[in-house]
């Protein structure tokens, strides 16, 4: 009998590259997301779309449709992939009796998620990082940066980067900030940005991606994906790992300083990120969510990878010379999209209608477009 996984987050292209992944090693695979036209729901490779409450708004209700569910497909593996995992985390003991959850302790992930506590963390663990301070107010903020020429200040949760705030005095301002919503003031890092996506299992790392952050939605979010080796990347990774006793998907963001040549994490996603495109069907990630591997999995296929869509909406915009016009042609000509799979189309035109409803959700909300496209399942600290 073919094994069962769940995948929640349809919206995101991680959630369909996993789904073909698993497809293709002979699971049957149902998703889970708020609404019915996300990408994945598309899918020729998946069995059901399974329409879910938003976890922000409707935690609760959330966790019982998803426990039905579970219970009713015999659900083997529940894979999360966007910011929906902090609340199945939160609640993981409701869900764990019936399935394996894929995901680490919710007091892990929130000391993870947190851009001043993940500090203190890699502080702990002998782990050089860049000086981080947590502020509840603007004017101690405007000390802190009173004799700084570089800074860097963002919301202590946040995600894309959308609401960071580099070495611009302006914009403080503008920012919203209080005892339930605080900020950090961060050491600016010049130098070459880097991520890495892996998946770990009671402390050993069974899957492990690295690529550099070359073009980007926002100043965030990575959007082109190049397979790289660097040492000093898998040090860190491995060694959190392991102190952390880590199970499940978790992801960084690091500077390699231009002064020093040492590689400093800066955030930490303990989720999946775009990094899961580097791997291909023969390298047999499933594998690595079940925690039955003895060796570490890297990627065998060194063929770029990058969306399309998100190239020409962030991207493209930010071209100001011929030359930079002619990189940009020539990454997207010699890189493969993820999304796009010749027996399975209806996901990359499903992107399209997707745009719509986020559109819609921006103006409703009154939030930028970015936001809107994780108003529903985002988790803040609260």
């Amino acid at each position: 009998m073919k094994k069962k996984v769940l995948i929640t987050g349809g919206r995101s292209p991680v959630a369909l590259y996993l789904s073909r992944l698993f497809s293709k090693s002979g699971y049957d695979v149902y998703v889970a997301e708020t609404f019915d036209i996300n990408m994945t729901a598309y899918s020729s490779y998946i069995k059901k779309n399974i329409l879910i409450p938003p976890p922000a708004q409707k935690t609760e209700e959330f966790i019982k449709v998803l426990r039905e569910n579970i219970i009713n497909f015999k659900i083997d593996i529940l894979i999360p992939t966007c910011e929906e995992i902090f609340y199945i985390s939160k609640f993981k003991s409701q869900l764990d009796e019936f399935c394996n959850v894929v995901t680490e302790n919710f007091s892990i992930l929130k000391e993870l998620h947190s851009k001043y506590l993940f500090m203190q963390m890699l502080e702990r663990f002998g782990v050089k990082f860049p000086e981080t301070k947590k502020f509840t107010d603007i004017e101690s903020i405007k000390k802190e940066i009173a004799n700084k020429d570089f800074f860097v200040i963002k919301p202590e949760f946040s995600r894309f980067a959308s609401l960071a705030i580099i070495n611009d005095r302006k914009k403080i301002e503008s920012i919203e900030i209080s005892e339930s919503y605080p900020w950090v003031v961060q050491e600016f890092l010049d130098g070459e940005a880097y991520c890495s996506y892996s998946i770990a299992k009671e402390g050993k790392v069974l899957a492990h991606s690295i690529y550099p952050s070359i073009y980007r939605a926002g100043q965030g979010a990575t959007i082109y994906y190049e397979s790289v080796f660097e040492k000093q990347i898998d040090e860190i990774v491995f060694k959190i790992v392991k102190e952390l006793n880590y199970t499940g998907q978790i992801s960084f963001d690091f500077i390699k300083s231009s002064k020093d040549g040492i590689v400093y994490p800066i955030e930490c996603n303990p989720r999946p990120t775009s990094g899961v495109f580097l791997f291909s069907e023969k390298d047999n990630l499933p594998l690595a969510f079940e925690g039955v591997l003895n060796n570490m999995i890297r990627p065998t296929d060194y063929k770029n990878k990058t969306v399309v869509l998100a190239m020409l909406i962030y991207a493209l915009p930010k071209i100001k010379s011929f030359s930079e016009a002619k990189k940009f042609v020539k990454d997207i000509i010699n890189s493969k999209d993820p999304v796009i799979e010749m027996k399975d189309l209806k996901p990359f035109l499903a992107q399209f209608l997707s745009l719509k409803y986020y559109s819609k959700i921006s103006k409703e909300k009154k939030i930028s477009f970015l936001e809107a496209t994780t108003y529903d399942i985002e988790w803040n600290g609260d």
